[in-house]
């Protein structure tokens, strides 16, 4: 069996297209203006349109016929693009992952290191179109052309046509348009038989000696209607592996394979026609590339004699950007699958996320390596993502030598025509115009603005999650983007951005939610939004929890309300587990808050003591209406059997004991410290702060504990319960509100303070 899911491929293609990222020119007036001219110019590493991974302002920048490249360099017999001491051939870049795959431009592009002159050549030309002269020239205009013209030398195509049609532009001038083209045409044929053939030779040994040891590659080259990126290749052209029975409206087979002989430098070479293609029926094939039916397994066959067998392969079309890429990317898939399949593993049988990320690599790094402008169209990724998948199943049939694919592989051909047809492209990409950057045009303007990603605000990185960009894709030192984006929040926690925050959490939903919790942030705030939005997304809980009067609470940072909010969520108990896990994330969340407030803010400080103090208070010695609750409460958490007579403990009953255990003298505890006790325990303070007071609360019950256990003949041993109770309760209101404590809890001597009145 193929073993190829149809529809995960294409959705990994889909998610490949969405979340790869491109390398754009940010500043034009750097990039250099002359073909083959090399200069320093602003590159960036672009995501989702207008975030900045990585900008370079120093980058070399090379300029293509109509594109620029990264220009690579050979350095100890490779090629690389650390600037080493030779620029390799114009156009070739080469592939990190591999030694076996290279991008460049066609031959007719080469640019050669010494200028060629070609006087016999030249000469001819003139003689050859002098027959389209007006008939009132003159011999010694013909001769002075001519002269001129046997001068030029040249180190480019381009280079050549601007020189030949300066000498003929005076004389072209008195020329009639009819004979203008005739001219034109008798020249472009010249070029094509005469001096491409020269240029393509001088391009073919340099490649071959840049890529290879053995100065031995071989070629895949995606033409046109006119042939011209193939062009370069004519003498390899004789003999012949394959022809496609498609062919274009030229007569051109849509795919062709040609074979080197032992001696020449090109071991094999693959032509793929782009556009204009009629099948064996007459009938017109759309597409950008036209690829069909058994042409995908030649392809394959080309891998196998190839970069499987070690041998580079350099892929071009006009500039090697987009038809270039689309190969480079699709025969880097194939070849990840052969190697891996080496070691036993079979890339189409891992886990999506896993398959998303190889193959996401993949494109990126190829971007990388290209340079700027490789691959600028979403579908163009897409297209290449696909044939990569196609080659790879037409691989596995023929490794598995089957006869059918179950249907597998005419569903992938079907996906990859759908994509690759050209008449779609503009229908398609306005699905996409909304949410994706369709061209490098698109994605960088004049009016928009790019924001660095370690510093962007929080309502970049929720747009890009809102259009569909994926929030676990590591962008950046291993970080996601989901991860970006709460850093985002931490920098900037406005009431603002905690808004944008919950909105793109409630509408996101699972996803969103699902990356939150698996992200590696270790931030209490995420806890805290992850709640929210649990409690924001479903509404069918039986305590509902007003989300506003949550973010205004945490975000004014008023104690009091705070402490409210903690109270009102503690006193939650909900038979959805969802929503007691939403209380618990918030209580969290202001729990962290509440100790760096009052750290900082002194009256904050005493607010928060304060409430401690009172809620305290009240639990030990509230007022009568609601003692017997409390007291009731009090003795069923902390005691098994409720049933005491000498209970409750209240205030009033404190103080008698006290004061008739110090008259008859079987109490250190004189009637005037009875009488602070009772001011001191009331919930109503006076005179002192809080947290001048606290000390002195701690103190006396101190004292009290002492004395039972002294003069336990007055007070029973539950009472001693109690007031250690309070001790330790003391203790951690101390802890929270940050407050230190008199260290007594071992010492006998203890002197009550009289600060108390």
């Amino acid at each position: 069996m193929i073993n190829l899911d149809v529809a995960l491929c294409q959705k990994i293609a889909q998610y490949t297209a969405k979340n790869t990222s491109d390398w754009i020119v940010y500043d034009e007036r750097l990039n250099p203006k002359a073909q083959g001219e090399t200069g320093k110019s602003g590159l960036a590493q672009i995501y989702a349109g207008n975030i900045i991974l990585e900008q370079d302002q120093e980058q070399e920048i090379t300029k293509g016929k109509m594109f620029s490249y990264v220009p690579h360099y050979i350095e100890n017999g490779k090629i690389t693009k650390q600037k080493g001491k030779t620029q390799s051939v114009p156009g070739l870049t080469s592939v990190e992952a591999t030694d076996l795959l290279y991008g460049c431009m066609a031959p007719n592009q080469f640019i050669v290191g010494k200028k060629i002159k070609m006087p016999k050549l030249m000469g001819k030309i003139v003689d050859s179109v002098k027959i389209f002269f007006p008939t009132n020239v003159s011999k010694d205009e013909i001769n002075k052309i001519k002269a001129e013209i046997t001068k030029i030398s040249f180190n480019s195509l381009e280079d050549l046509v601007t020189q030949i049609y300066k000498c003929f532009g005076p004389m072209m001038g008195k020329m009639n348009q009819d004979n203008k083209y005739k001219l034109k045409d008798v020249l472009d044929d010249f070029l094509l038989q005469s001096v491409i053939p020269i240029i393509g030779q001088k391009y073919i040994e340099n490649v071959a000696n840049s890529v290879s040891d053995q100065k031995k590659y071989a070629a895949l080259t995606i033409a046109g209607k006119e042939q011209s990126e193939s062009s370069g290749f004519g003498k390899f052209h004789q003999k012949i592996k394959f022809r496609s029975k498609n062919k274009t409206e030229q007569d051109n087979p849509t795919v062709a394979w040609y074979k080197g002989g032992k001696k020449d430098p090109i071991s094999h070479h693959f032509v793929i026609q782009s556009r204009d293609s009629i099948n064996k029926k007459g009938e017109k094939i759309d597409g950008m590339l036209n690829i069909g039916g058994l042409d995908f397994k030649q392809i394959v066959k080309f891998y196998n004699q190839t970069m499987a067998k070690g041998i580079p392969v350099v892929v071009n079309c006009t500039d090697g950007i987009d038809r270039t890429g689309i190969l480079m990317v699709a025969l880097m898939m194939l070849h990840s699958y052969d190697q891996a399949l080496k070691e036993g593993k079979d890339i189409t049988q891992l886990p999506e996320a896993e398959q998303q990320a190889l193959v996401l690599k993949i494109v990126e790094g190829l971007k990388k390596d290209r340079g700027p402008y490789f691959l600028r169209k979403t579908l163009d990724v897409q297209n290449a993502v696909m044939l990569g998948f196609n080659l790879i199943g037409h691989k596995k049939k023929m490794d598995l030598n089957l006869k059918k694919s179950q249907g597998v592989l005419p569903k992938l051909e079907r996906a990859f025509f759908q994509i690759n047809n050209h008449k779609n492209d503009n229908e398609n990409n306005k699905q996409y115009r909304s949410k994706l950057p369709e061209t490098v045009a698109d994605v960088v303007t004049s009016t928009k603005k790019l924001y660095n990603i370690d510093t962007a605000p929080l309502n970049v990185f929720t747009n890009a999650i809102k259009n569909g960009f994926d929030p676990n894709y590591k962008l950046k030192d291993n970080k996601s983007l989901i991860e970006f984006m709460v850093g985002a929040y931490n920098r900037e926690p406005t009431f603002k951005n905690f808004q944008e925050f919950i909105t793109l959490l409630i509408h996101g939903k699972e996803p969103v939610l699902k990356a939150l919790e698996t992200a590696s942030i270790n931030n209490k705030d995420l806890n805290f939004l992850v709640g929210c939005m649990k409690n924001a997304v479903h509404s069918n809980y039986d305590i509902h929890l007003n989300d506003d009067e949550i973010i205004k609470t945490i975000h004014s940072q008023d104690i009091v309300s705070l402490t409210a909010l903690v109270n009102k969520l503690n006193n939650i108990k909900s038979e959805d587990e969802q929503v007691n896990n939403i209380c618990y994330h918030i209580t969290n969340r202001i729990n962290e808050i509440i100790p760096k407030k009052i750290a900082t803010d002194k009256e904050a400080k005493e607010q928060y003591l304060q409430i401690l103090l009172k809620d305290f208070a009240s639990k030990y010695f509230g007022k009568e209406t609601d003692s017997k609750k409390r007291q009731e409460y009090f003795l069923t958490q902390h005691y098994s059997t409720p049933k005491v007579s000498t209970w409750p403990l209240s205030l009033k009953k404190v103080r008698e004991e006290l004061k008739a255990a110090g008259k008859s003298g079987k109490s250190q505890i004189r009637a005037d410290q009875a009488e602070n006790i009772e001011i001191v325990l009331k919930p109503k303070y006076y005179g002192a702060k809080p947290s001048e007071k606290l000390p002195s609360i701690f103190t006396v019950i101190n004292d009290v504990v002492k004395n039972i256990s002294q003069e336990g003949n007055f007070f029973d041993s539950q009472m001693e319960k109690v007031c250690n109770q309070m001790l330790n309760e003391l203790e951690d209101i101390a802890k929270k509100a940050q407050i230190d404590l008199p260290d007594m809890r071992a010492d006998v001597d203890v002197k009550h303070k009289k600060t108390i009145k």
